[in-house]
């Protein structure tokens, strides 16, 4: 990988400039008002993604996208369909589960049921859940398709609006609670979240973005070390204040992590930090490079333990079993043995579990704190099917991703999108994260970052690959006479 992102991609086409107006605006809109978890912003973006998928489907782009990428959005969206389509009333009553809600049904309608009902128990809640689901299709469609200096473009857009926030709740933290700062995330006192509504929540989306800054890092030291020869002494300068510049980043949103003060959120960031170092430890090559990554990442360690995690250990030593989201593990298991293999309808979870709700928990359950016990709560076996679906594909693109000797810039990007990708699907075996709609968007991202198919390292620029070559004549120029420039004994 040598020179510049920017100066090693194609240029934009001028087919898909409308696509990539409308991602900006939606993708800046969507963390506005409360991580759009309100009626009319989350209207907002629904309204906005069909504008976005037409345009989408108007310029032909479905064309570029594979088909098992389109099978598996198709499926997406066909599930809570199937839920919603109406059975006689006999048919209906004789579905897995149904049963029991039967005489609550009858009283509420008082004796008049419908000929024909919905499979769904909870129509509302399904519809409600498959026009959710089209903002982050939309912004997935829409980003695969646009180019490589797009997509990267839209990459330092995320990493702006990460920094804003994080700076935001940051200011938020350290004011006091009567501050209007606070009027952003009300009823969390000393906390900070910028303008979501929950802590956990911030912390899975700025733990999306912390792995792009690594990438960025590790990419502008890689290019800093093959540049050679004094002809190239500025460019290795300008690496070097970009490599700074994607640390002093990183170091921010780590911070901001530590400071929600949320267990998983920052368990994750340092795992995701030991997995940056050693899936990027193959390109770090000589030892000045790795040196300076050594320095920074010694630095981010240094802070967050310094910082936050004095309190989050206090929280660890918490008794487990104290907390209730294994109550709801445990009594999640028998409704979903009830209701499969069709489920209970998709998003009716917070109308349903009530009713299996442990009589010492006496506030409202919106979600399972799983999302894939919820989603298998309410689809039954075809949530299922898609959950392994979608980590089949998930591996078999990391098989793409992952390629031996010098990687373009844009394959950094791509593998802290897999490792940003990893880190959510393990923090919602503890929460909900995805049912937010900011956080759904930028993780609709991050996939379509992650599966862009490209070929950069084969279409390198002529100019780049002469410039290698000099700098590798140069080096061999510089060998001394009296010995072969590659000996036996050590590796040049």
């Amino acid at each position: 990988m040598t020179g510049s992102i920017t100066n090693e991609i194609p240029p934009v086409s001028s087919r898909t400039r409308g696509i990539f107006i409308l991602v900006i605006l939606l993708l800046l809109f969507a963390p506005l008002f409360r991580a759009g978890n309100l009626p009319i912003p989350l209207m907002l973006l629904e309204l906005g993604s069909l504008a976005l998928l037409y345009l989408w489907l108007y310029n032909g782009a479905y064309r570029e996208v594979p088909s098992r990428l389109l099978w598996f959005i198709a499926l997406l969206l066909i599930v809570p369909l199937i839920q919603l389509l109406p059975v006689p009333a006999g048919v209906w009553s004789g579905l897995p589960g149904r049963e029991v809600f039967l005489p609550w049904l009858q009283l509420a309608e008082h004796g008049q049921m419908d000929n024909w009902r919905s499979m769904s128990l909870s129509p509302m809640r399904s519809e409600i859940a498959f026009w959710a689901l089209l903002p982050p299709v939309a912004i997935f469609l829409a980003v695969y398709t646009l180019s490589v200096q797009q997509i990267v473009r839209l990459t330092w857009l995320v990493i702006a609006m990460a920094l804003l926030q994080t700076l935001l709740a940051l200011a938020q933290y350290v004011t006091p609670v009567a501050s209007p700062l606070h009027d952003l995330i009300p009823n969390i006192a000393h906390k900070g979240a910028g303008t979501w509504f929950n802590t956990d929540h911030f912390a899975g989306f700025l733990e999306m973005v912390f792995p792009i800054t690594l990438g960025l890092l590790v990419a502008s030291l890689v290019s800093n070390k093959q540049e050679k020869g004094e002809m190239f002494t500025r460019m290795a300068k300008a690496s070097g204040n970009q490599a700074l510049l994607h640390g002093l980043i990183a170091v921010v949103l780590l911070i901001g992590i530590v400071y929600t003060r949320s267990r998983m959120g920052i368990a994750l960031m340092m795992l995701g930090l030991l997995i940056s170092m050693l899936l990027y430890s193959a390109q770090l090559g000589r030892r000045s490079s790795s040196g300076t990554l050594a320095i920074v990442l010694g630095v981010v360690i240094v802070v967050a333990l310094e910082i936050g995690l004095a309190p989050v250990l206090g929280r660890f030593a918490l008794d487990p079993t104290q907390d209730y989201r294994w109550i709801f593990f445990s009594t999640s298991m028998e409704p979903i043995g009830q209701f499969f293999p069709l489920g209970s309808g998709a998003g009716s979870f917070p109308a349903i579990y009530p009713a299996y709700q442990p009589l010492q928990i006496t506030e409202f359950i919106n979600h399972l704190h799983n999302d894939y016990l919820e989603w298998i709560f309410d689809t039954g076996v075809m949530g299922l099917g898609m959950i392994l679906f979608f980590f089949a594909i998930y591996l078999k693109q990391w098989t793409n991703v992952w390629q031996r000797g010098n990687w373009h810039s844009f394959r950094f990007l791509q593998v802290a999108a897999g490792i940003g990708i990893l880190l959510v699907a393990l923090h919602i075996l503890m929460d909900f994260n995805l049912r937010k709609p900011a956080n759904a968007l930028y993780f609709a991202f991050l996939l379509a970052l992650f599966f862009k198919q490209h070929r950069l390292e084969e279409e390198e620029p002529k100019t780049v690959k002469r410039r290698r070559h000099e700098s590798r004549r140069e080096e061999i120029k510089a060998v001394p006479k009296h010995r072969p420039a590659f000996s036996n004994k050590e590796e040049w």
